[in-house]
């Protein structure tokens, strides 16, 4: 899920290459990721986030997998306010 959102940001709002929505342009790089499958444990740990904080299903999976992953989070979008007690953001 994360993926796709980062993949529509960077290609919807002039980051990088000029590319129409929905369109990926030859020259545009992918953004450095890792894919990491979820785990039932996980999934429910992202239901916990979003009922707990208030937050979107992309960004529930985002805290989950930091936490399950003892890392922080690395963002500017102010969703993620509410977590900072729990996590690092």
């Amino acid at each position: 899920m994360n993926l796709a959102e980062a993949h529509y940001i960077t290609t919807s709002s002039g980051c990088g290459q000029e590319t129409r929505r929905g369109q990926s342009s030859r020259n545009h790089r992918e953004p450095p990721v890792q894919i990491d499958p979820i785990s039932k444990v996980e999934a429910l740990a992202a239901a916990r986030f979003m009922s707990d904080h208030a937050i979107c299903l992309a960004d529930a999976f985002a805290a989950a997998l930091a936490e399950s992953h003892n890392t922080e989070v690395v963002t500017g979008d102010p969703e993620f306010k509410s977590i900072e007690q729990k996590l690092t953001v």
